[in-house]
């Protein structure tokens, strides 16, 4: 994950004059990443719950999946 963060968030290009400010750019950085890891995984959960009552109602086998 840090790689992935370093590459696709730029921290390897972080340059301040204090800690704070750096760590709160990292910190940020982790923040998004975890928010939209975390929308990316309910929306595919989402999706498959879809997929999986469209293949029941087809085959005829009718459950109530809420």
């Amino acid at each position: 994950m840090n790689a992935y963060l370093k590459e696709f968030f730029q921290l390897n290009n972080v340059r301040y004059r204090t800690g704070k400010r750096a760590k709160i750019h990292i910190e940020m950085a982790m923040l998004i990443y975890n928010a939209s890891k975390l929308a990316a995984d309910r929306i595919h959960g989402a999706l498959n719950q879809l997929q999986a009552f469209v293949f029941l109602k087809r085959g005829n086998y009718e459950i109530d999946l809420f």
